[in-house]
Parts: C-alpha cells; sequence; structure tokens
C-alpha cells in the first residue's frame, strides 16, 4: 500500500529555528503559479518580547487569484511548533482566509503567523490590509 506523500517539513533546531514548510521562495519562482510574501519580524512581536527571543522573520506565501497556502520559511521563535502548524495547514491544502478564520489565541508566538497571513491576505488582494503596526493581540484580533 502506497503512502500519500507529506507535506515538505524541515527544522534546524538552532536558536532561533530555521524551519521551511512546502514550497519554498526558490522553488515558487520556478513555477507557472503567480504569488505573494506575507511577512513577520518578531522584533516587535508581543509574546516573543515577553519571552526575550524577539528576533527572527518568518514568510508565508500564497497564490495569486485562489489564495491557496504554499508554503513558509522561517528564523522563528519557537519555529519548529509554527512549522508543525503550517504544515497541517499545507497538507489540507488550506486557503490563506480560511486560515485566518482559525483561532489564534492570547498570548502566544502563534499571533506571529496570524500577523504574517494578515499581510499575505491583503497582498492577495482578499482582505484589506491590517492597520500600520498594529499590536495584533486580544480577543478577536
Amino acid at each position: 500500500m502506497a503512502h500519500r506523500r507529506r507535506t515538505p517539513l524541515s527544522v534546524v533546531f538552532t536558536e532561533p529555528n530555521i524551519a521551511t514548510v512546502g514550497r519554498s521562495y526558490a522553488e515558487l519562482q520556478h513555477m507557472p503559479c503567480e504569488f505573494a510574501v506575507g511577512e513577520v519580524d518578531f522584533a516587535d512581536q508581543g509574546r516573543a518580547r515577553v519571552m526575550r527571543v524577539n528576533e527572527g522573520v518568518l514568510r508565508v506565501y500564497g497564490e495569486q487569484g485562489t489564495g491557496l497556502f504554499l508554503g513558509a520559511e522561517m528564523i522563528a521563535p519557537r519555529g519548529e511548533h509554527l512549522a508543525h502548524l503550517l504544515s497541517w495547514a499545507a497538507q489540507s491544502r488550506l486557503d490563506v482566509p480560511t486560515m485566518l478564520d482559525m483561532p489564534f489565541y492570547h498570548p502566544v508566538i502563534e499571533e506571529g503567523v496570524r500577523t504574517a497571513l494578515r499581510d499575505l491576505c491583503a497582498k492577495l488582494r482578499l482582505r484589506p490590509a491590517p492597520p500600520p503596526r498594529s499590536i495584533d493581540c486580544g480577543p478577536g484580533s
């Protein structure tokens, strides 16, 4: 019995973690689809600041037109957990708006994923851009 191929996932256990999920930026540049990039810098992310691990960047990729989540690359605090979460989304072939409709709790590092997805969603022209330098925390944010 053949097993279904899983979404590519790679983690380097450094501080901060380095991880890739799904398609990388380099791979996407050689594919025929148009894509956009969403990003969050952890320097000003609430939970990362409190934990004093506020360094790193998460980039998420989505397909123009469909909003399909394509992959992510990061050097991020708790990146192993972020990558695991994002691999489930890629494996499930979720689109970015559906991912944003999932619960994001406060205060957690995963709120950085929401910030990057909001940026991506705006660049995919699927939702309005979030306000500049939004604190991005609290219930319903």
